[in-house]
């Protein structure tokens, strides 16, 4: 539940998997973003190496920053799937899901719940 959103396992792992085929900043709309985690979210994984979040968008495709004619196909919007990546083994695991709605500061985020 991400403020009222709920996202499948399918979009939870296109999210994923469009991010881990980019570097810091060199996909689509400068995606994916280093995520510092400066508000102390925590995951059942115990070897945390670098977090990265990437736009969490309904359907069948991930963020592509790309327009349709003049409508947006894949806004980047509020949501954010949160990946940890191993630069050593090149391994990338979805931790969650946070969103910019609901957050205390402008560019804060709330941490998703799943059920």
């Amino acid at each position: 539940d991400c403020a009222g959103d709920y996202f499948d396992r399918a979009e939870l792992d296109n999210c994923k998997n469009e991010l881990c085929r980019w570097n810091n900043r060199t996909g689509p709309g400068g995606y994916p973003h280093y995520f510092a985690n400066h508000e102390g979210f925590t995951w059942s994984v115990s070897n945390i190496n670098s977090l990265y979040i990437y736009p969490l968008i309904h359907g069948t495709k991930a963020y592509s920053g790309e327009f349709l004619l003049t409508i947006p196909v894949g806004a980047p919007g509020a949501h954010r799937c949160i990946v940890n990546y191993d630069s050593r083994t090149g391994q990338c695991v979805i931790l969650g899901a946070v969103t910019h709605k609901g957050a205390s500061s402008n560019n804060g985020f709330v941490q998703c719940t799943t059920s």
